[in-house]
């Protein structure tokens, strides 16, 4: 399949009728990016990062508690460095039509241990805030996700987009550049927000 007109517009819609800022998180983005740690990980990130992922309902599941989640995490902190160092790093200023999951799975992987469990949300959320043009989001309540790892998301939302017709692609993001506004941070993930967009359509249509 490819995204469609049809698809963004019901995506638009129904964004429309959730709390969900009507910049299309183009804010958050701003925010995040100030406060990205760089692959520097450490505790006081964590205290914030951890609010922002609670927020965003990263952290719900039976036992995983804010103590639970922040013990896995501070064992993890050279761990998510490294793989920051391997698998972002050389990704900055890339999206996810030119980075292969390959080439970014290892800081995936080493960030679904923290939580360990099978949902790919929480994974796609903690990556998305850190690396959002390549890593997209998963929202199962708004997406209808029925992919049960974070890799078939990606590499899904991945071949979605190449199998886009070019100048569909071009319209949609241009469109999307309009409604979020002259203030459009230079990092903001037009990419997967386009494709996030268009899969809340599909499966609210």
């Amino acid at each position: 399949m490819s995204f469609t007109s049809k698809e963004f517009d019901e995506g638009v819609r129904y964004w429309g009728t959730t709390s969900w800022p009507c910049d299309f998180h183009n804010d958050f983005y701003r925010q995040m990016t100030e406060q990205n740690p760089q692959g520097k990980f450490d505790a006081p990130w964590w205290n914030s990062f951890l609010k922002e992922l609670a927020r965003w309902k990263a952290t719900r599941g039976k036992g995983k508690t804010h103590r639970y989640l922040t013990a896995r995490t501070h064992a993890r902190f050279e761990a998510l460095s490294q793989a920051w160092s391997t698998g972002c790093e050389p990704n900055l200023g890339k999206d996810i039509s030119v980075v292969t999951w390959n080439q970014v799975e290892v800081f995936a992987d080493t960030v679904a241990e923290i939580k360990d469990v099978r949902s790919p949300v929480f994974t796609s959320k903690f990556c998305h805030f850190l690396l959002p043009q390549v890593f997209p989001v998963v929202d199962n309540r708004a997406m209808g996700n029925r992919l049960s790892t974070y890799r078939s998301h990606f590499e899904f939302v991945q071949n979605e987009w190449i199998s886009t017709p070019e100048a569909t692609r071009a319209s949609l993001c241009a469109r999307l550049d309009r409604l979020i506004g002259a203030g459009k941070i230079r990092t903001y993930p037009t990419t997967n927000k386009v494709a996030e967009l268009c899969l809340i359509g599909r499966h609210q249509s």
